[in-house]
């Protein structure tokens, strides 16, 4: 099996665990309270998540290089590309913490624009990747994939912590699926 589709299996497998493992060390963090981000900015979760998402930004770059490769279409591709290098961006400038201040000098309101900014556009690129990607597999698996694109868009609109961790999962859910059919390996018929 093509080692760039693996990291599309393994990366919301590690997005999907590391959000989990943050969310039981926060001390009373609530999805319908907490914005994903604030697993980051704990001093509990946050060099877990961190890393861990650090991690799926960059699994998520190898396995864009196989959707430029496999698909027709590359706008789809390039906007899954768009969106790991903005996940990076979600790791790399954390909310809502003093650390940067020491490690980089620089204002922490720099760091916390830069952080929505990344959000923003891994949200927005993400929704836009899995909408396009879901309409060229359309026959196949592209129906969910494409529906899970409205929930990215929902959370842009409506931007509620409970909405951003259902679109978040649902993102990785449907890397999943698409990863499993790249490879060749059924899950079920009809996905």
């Amino acid at each position: 099996m093509d080692k760039r589709i693996i990291c599309g299996l393994v990366s919301p497998l590690i997005c999907i665990v590391v959000l989990l493992v943050s969310i039981i060390i926060y001390p009373g963090y609530n999805v319908t309270v907490n914005y994903v981000s604030d697993l980051g900015a704990a001093a509990s979760s946050g060099t877990i998540f961190r890393i861990g998402i650090a991690a799926v930004g960059i699994f998520g770059i190898i396995f864009s290089f196989a959707l430029f490769e496999r698909l027709k279409k590359k706008w789809g591709a390039g906007a899954f590309l768009v969106a790991s290098i903005a996940i990076l961006g979600v790791a790399v400038f954390n909310n809502k913490t003093d650390v940067e201040q020491f490690y980089f000098g620089l204002f922490k309101s720099h760091y916390e624009i830069s952080h929505v900014i990344s959000a923003a556009v891994f949200f927005t690129s993400q929704a836009v990747a899995n909408f396009l990607i879901g309409y060229e597999l359309r026959k196949q698996t592209g129906y969910f994939i494409m529906a899970t694109s409205l929930l990215g868009l929902l959370f842009i609109l409506m931007p509620l912590p409970l909405v951003e961790h259902i679109a978040v999962f649902a993102f990785c859910i449907s890397t999943l699926v698409l990863a499993f059919r790249m490879s060749g390996i059924k899950i079920v018929n009809y996905i």
